[in-house]
């Protein structure tokens, strides 16, 4: 899926993967307890976390009083319902978000009721309580409801909206149908309107977004000389270098998975490590 733009004054943009994570099941013993069965059931980490589990659940009945028969019985009502706790999980998550080409064609995204299971493990600010401070001021809301992809195609809930102030800027994670959107602005204000002031949005799948490459950039006659860049990152990224044209790098904070920042000069890039791996995009 491409990316959209939505800004005032403004352009923005960003691409597209999520990192693996292997997960070790603890050594257990192999007597069956109340405790153990819940910890069996309630290990929710992936698919293939499912099938470790369930394997544990039947060497747990390897010893004990149970006959053969009843413990076989017994372990196929835990392996039922650890299916069953797999399919909703994983129904959880939008891996095949509305792609342009359905959008096209006429096909519109359901916006979610809460961020999808891979966007919550990803960024903890789609984790926390939602407040009357995370709300997209109504003026706003109006621009972005103004482009039909921002739902139609990325399925955005502004319902779902949390707010981050960073940089001297605004900024909102808004969550959509196995995609996420980002509209930052330097107002300092937003609930009205500046004329001039460097805003911007962009969408993107959640692929692209949890690998760190959902960012925008803006620029604004009134400011003329001032790069304005902001993003979202995942979990774990503490602050983001820019280098710009000239060469010069200067290090920015990154405050609840976003950073944000206004430079004298053009930012020709924004780099930074993701589980440890090096990431760079051109805002």
């Amino acid at each position: 899926m491409g990316s959209v733009r939505v800004s005032v004054t403004a352009r923005g943009k960003g691409t597209a993967q999520k990192a693996g994570t292997t997960t070790c099941a603890p050594a257990m013993d192999h007597r069956l307890t109340k405790s153990t069965v819940v910890k069996l059931v309630t290990e929710r980490v992936g698919f293939h976390s499912y099938i470790i589990t369930a394997r544990l659940v039947w060497i747990n009945f390897g010893g004990g009083g149970m006959n053969r028969r009843k413990k076989y019985l017994v372990f196929l009502g835990m392996l039922v319902a650890l299916v069953a706790s797999a399919v909703a999980v994983a129904a959880s998550t939008n891996d095949n978000p509305t792609t342009l080409s359905e959008y096209e064609a006429g096909k519109r995204a359901q916006q979610p009721q809460t961020p999808d299971l891979a966007q919550a493990e990803a960024f903890g600010i789609l984790r926390r309580s939602r407040n009357i401070d995370d709300e997209v001021p109504a003026q706003l809301s109006s621009i972005l409801a103004s482009s039909d992809r921002f739902a139609g195609l990325f399925g955005a809930n502004i319902g779902l909206s949390r707010h981050i102030g960073a940089g001297g800027s605004n900024a909102w994670v808004i969550p959509g149908d196995g995609a996420i959107c980002f509209y930052a602005t330097t107002n300092q204000h937003p609930s009205v309107p500046l004329a001039g002031a460097p805003s911007g949005g962009a969408c993107q799948a959640n692929v692209g977004a949890i690998q760190g490459k959902l960012s925008i950039e803006s620029e604004s006659d009134t400011m003329p000389g001032i790069d304005f860049v902001a993003g979202l990152v995942p979990d774990g990224v503490t602050a983001v270098t820019l280098e710009l044209s000239d060469d010069t790098r200067s290090t920015v904070p990154v405050t609840e998975n976003v950073y944000a920042a206004s430079a004298r000069g053009h930012v020709s890039g924004v780099a930074f490590d993701v589980l440890g791996q090096a990431v760079a995009i051109a805002p």
